[in-house]
């Protein structure tokens, strides 16, 4: 993991070494609460497409943007990959009833993989901050 003003590359290395070939998916979550959700602006952006947001989504990309009034979030993958992209609810109840709360987003990026012995798979995901 690198780190670098506000820049986070983080690199992921799987060996596999089981005589027998697999097949498996490698995902990685991400647990966000972006600043348009708390600012009420904004908009979520994969390769430079608007996306909604408030409802569950699946899709491929490679570059995917948490965009703020003021300031976005990059996250770049090095290849494209498949994603699910979903709210984090919570629910509580009160005097007044319940009350359904979005506490932020999950995004998953995600890819298939088949593997077999001595293979090798790298994978590099860049978070960047930017005005």
């Amino acid at each position: 993991m690198k780190k670098g003003g506000l820049k986070l590359e983080v690199a992921y290395e799987l060996e596999y070494r089981a005589e027998e070939e697999t097949r498996c998916f490698f995902g990685v979550e991400l647990n966000l609460l972006p600043l348009f959700m708390v600012q009420g602006e904004g908009a979520f952006l994969t390769d430079g497409k608007e996306e909604d947001w408030h409802n569950p989504l699946q899709g491929v990309g490679k570059k995917f943007v948490f965009k703020g009034r003021e300031e976005s979030l990059e996250v770049v993958l090095p290849e494209k990959g498949s994603f699910f992209l979903f709210p984090v609810k919570t629910v509580s109840q009160s005097e007044a009833g319940y009350d359904l709360t979005c506490q932020g987003l999950s995004f998953m990026p995600y890819w298939p993989l088949s593997l077999t012995e001595g293979t090798r798979w790298e994978l590099e995901i860049r978070l960047e901050i930017k005005p």
